[in-house]
């Protein structure tokens, strides 16, 4: 298995992350229940509509060997949680999950058809829409699927050379073009064709647009070696960009925005910070991290805006001692750091989701996994 699907495997869906843990949360939250999950299971979605996952394929099993990059899986739905995982049978073939932060989208072929296309899906797996004209013979998808953490409802495609699908945007290891690309604002309801008259910096490991201005957005770097690293934003449509002095030690794995007040904050590898009104700060001790171990962004989820507290709320994992880890839920608005909420887990998460006002975790392993649910009260 290459490095790629290894992170990959570990993201399972990107997105807004947070859980719920056995020894439950501190500070009043309240657990709806946990569920078990079969062996080598990846949840990548759970909502109202229900849960769904994939596993990958075994080597010995049909289909594995028409794989992207030697990944091929079975996608699993239910239509609530600690209902039973039934296989999806409108696919012959799934050879990429994208993992996005919003509604799911994979590279699959139907059965009888030649082509793989682009699919997704806006009620956890039940039914799949095609993205017009994204059909190909392609074992591997050649497009990029960039979902919006600040309106889950926005997405972006865009067509990427070769055939080689995509864990990160670095891979493409060349500048990525900002014309022709497609933009739903309504969940796929309706694409359009937009077109910026720039381009992303090659080597970019991620990409956020300005939900209100879309000559503006930003990139960021946190990938070992390369010419830059850190946070570059353009605000002509990425004819030209500018690096931000946003204090970062070691590697940025990810980035938010709030539309209200103008903020952005990085996330990564011992790296909680913010950009407001253009001065770059370093949230760790207003966070009270200064002196521990953390992650936050990928490879296990990134930060997002949370329209109830109209504020970025930003997931840390942390490594106190031994085996435990520590994951810490923080809220970010106007300059202030305000800790929500706390919890022990003994496995990494593979997937943490936010729907409806509920928070979900999920992990996985060759003897199984748990899906975990909670409530936390509404934003002030």
């Amino acid at each position: 298995m290459s490095w790629r699907w290894y992170w990959l495997l570990l993201l399972g869906g990107l997105v807004l992350w947070l859980g719920c843990a056995r020894e439950g949360f501190r500070g009043g939250e309240a657990s709806i229940g946990q569920f078990d999950l079969p062996p080598n299971t990846y949840v990548i979605h759970v909502s109202r509509s229900g849960v769904l996952a994939y596993r990958p394929l075994r080597e010995s099993e049909p289909g594995s060997k028409g794989g992207c990059a030697g990944f091929a899986c079975t996608l699993f739905r239910s239509p609530s949680p600690g209902g039973e995982l039934k296989p999806v049978s409108v696919f012959e073939q799934v050879n990429h999950v994208f993992a996005t932060s919003s509604f799911p989208f994979v590279w699959a072929r139907k059965p009888g058809e030649k082509n793989f296309a682009l699919y997704f899906t806006r009620d956890a797996g039940k039914t799949w829409e095609l993205v017009p004209g994204t059909a190909g013979e392609f074992a591997c998808p050649p497009w990029l699927v960039v979902t919006d953490p600040t309106e889950p409802q926005r997405a972006y495609i865009f067509s990427t050379p070769g055939s080689e699908a995509l864990a990160y945007l670095a891979d493409l290891g060349e500048f990525l073009s900002l014309k022709d690309y497609l933009e739903t604002q309504d969940g796929g309801k309706h694409w359009q064709v937009k077109s910026l008259p720039g381009q992303v910096p090659a080597g970019a490991d991620g990409l956020l647009f300005d939900p209100r201005n879309a000559k503006r957005l930003w990139v960021w770097r946190g990938s070992m070696g390369g010419t830059w690293t850190g946070v570059q934003e353009s605000e002509d449509g990425g004819i030209t960009w500018k690096k931000l002095n946003v204090p970062a030690e070691n590697r940025i794995f990810g980035l938010a925005y709030n539309p209200d007040t103008d903020e952005l904050v990085a996330v990564g590898r011992n790296v909680f910070s913010s950009w407001r009104q253009g001065i770059g700060e370093d949230l760790r001790a207003k966070g009270g991290l200064e002196k521990q171990e953390f992650y936050a962004g990928a490879p296990y989820a990134q930060p997002w805006f949370d329209p109830a507290r109209r504020a970025i709320l930003v997931p840390v994992l942390c490594y106190p001692e031994g085996d435990q880890r520590r994951l810490i839920l923080f809220s970010f608005r106007q300059g202030e750091v305000e800790r929500l909420a706390e919890l022990s887990l003994d496995k990494e998460p593979i997937y943490t989701g936010c729907s409806e006002g509920h928070l979900y975790v999920a992990t996985t392993g060759p003897h199984g996994g748990k899906l975990y649910l909670l409530s936390l009260p509404r934003g002030s």
